[in-house]
């Protein structure tokens, strides 16, 4: 059976991947803030995000407000550019862009596939 959610670093190309897959209640995000803060430190400020959201169902208010507080902790940590990959999911766009309020250096994109998020970060040397 597949991970429900996956955040890992990958330090020889100075990434971050997060997926999220299925619902998630606010007691669920609480370990996904530990997965980041552990894997963060391992990646060097300028580092690009690649967060697969093509699989989220839902995720309430308060899951969500908690899980800006990761997107906010790549932001500290200097992730450059977080591409979230959302396929046709017009729900990921929605949540995700509704907290997405952050005033940074950090570009968020929207892409339909992994590997084209992988094409963006690549041009920009990420």
């Amino acid at each position: 059976m597949k991970e429900k959610t996956l955040v890992k670093a990958d330090i020889k190309h100075n990434r971050m991947y997060l997926k999220f897959r299925g619902s998630y209640s606010i007691e669920e995000t609480i370990p996904i803030i530990n997965m980041i803060n552990h894997e963060v430190v391992k990646l060097k400020p300028g580092f690009g995000v690649i967060n697969d959201l093509r699989d989220l169902k839902y995720v309430n208010l308060k899951a969500a407000l908690r899980i800006k507080k990761g997107t906010n902790i790549l932001q500290q940590q200097g992730a450059r550019h977080l591409i979230r990959v959302v396929g046709g999911s017009k729900m990921a766009v929605k949540v995700f862009a509704k907290f997405s309020n952050i005033i940074s250096k950090m570009k968020i994109s929207y892409v339909p596939t992994i590997e084209k998020a992988e094409e963006i970060l690549a041009e920009h040397n990420l």
